[in-house]
């Protein structure tokens, strides 16, 4: 699915679709050429269905 996401580049700011694979993962903007740790989408409600004994290991 991805994350959308813009370049922390103040002088850029360009649109991105970060790819889940590379979640948590340095990534270069395509226009500006900027390296950033890409951001990690949290889906409250996928951990919320998921059994206790799984979130607590």
């Amino acid at each position: 699915m991805g994350v959308k996401y813009r370049c922390p580049n103040p002088k850029c700011r360009e649109k991105l679709m970060i790819p889940d694979k590379m979640q948590g993962k340095e990534v270069r903007c395509a226009r500006c050429k900027e390296l950033f740790v890409a951001p990690i989408r949290f889906n409250l409600a996928e951990t919320l269905r998921r059994p206790t004994s799984e979130l607590i290991k």
